[in-house]
């Protein structure tokens, strides 16, 4: 199943490429206004859900790709206004659940690189506002205290 599906104005470019095996269901739904550039690249085996959702204003630049093997979910959602930058690489195997949220405003850039092993759950949650460079870098195997690393960058005090 691949779906693309384009309900905002001036979408200059939404784009679906999926050269992999097995690739069950391969999504784009954009619904804002403005996504000069909304991509989706999937190249690896396995990717039974690869979902890019877009429904917020001016996201001038939302990109995944793909690269892995048996990355059975990678998920981003863009709510907010403003996000200039959202971006998520996986490249690593077994990535079974890679997640990036954002609804909150001037997102100037959240991004997310993980080219570890064994990350089965990797989340970003970004709910607040002017939060200007949110970043996530994995690059070892096994990492169990990013994720709480992560949601105190999210939510400072």
């Amino acid at each position: 199943m691949k779906r693309v599906q384009d309900s905002g104005a001036a979408s200059q470019a939404l784009l679906v490429q999926d050269s992999g095996a097995g690739g069950q269901a391969l999504k784009v739904q954009d619904s804002g206004a403005a996504s000069q550039a909304l991509i989706a690249q999937d190249s690896g085996a396995a990717s039974q859900a690869l979902i890019v959702q877009d429904s917020g204003a001016a996201g001038q630049a939302l990109i995944v790709q793909d690269s892995g093997a048996a990355s059975q979910a990678l998920i981003v959602q863009d709510s907010g206004a403003a996000g200039q930058a959202l971006i998520v690489r996986d490249s690593r195997a077994a990535g079974q659940a890679l997640i990036v949220q954002d609804s909150g405003a001037a997102s100037q850039a959240l991004l997310l690189q993980d080219s570890g092993a064994a990350g089965q759950a990797l989340i970003v949650q970004d709910s607040g506002a002017a939060m200007q460079a949110l970043i996530v870098q994995d690059s070892g195997a096994a990492r169990p205290s990013l994720c709480r690393t992560v949601e105190k960058l999210a939510r400072p005090s």
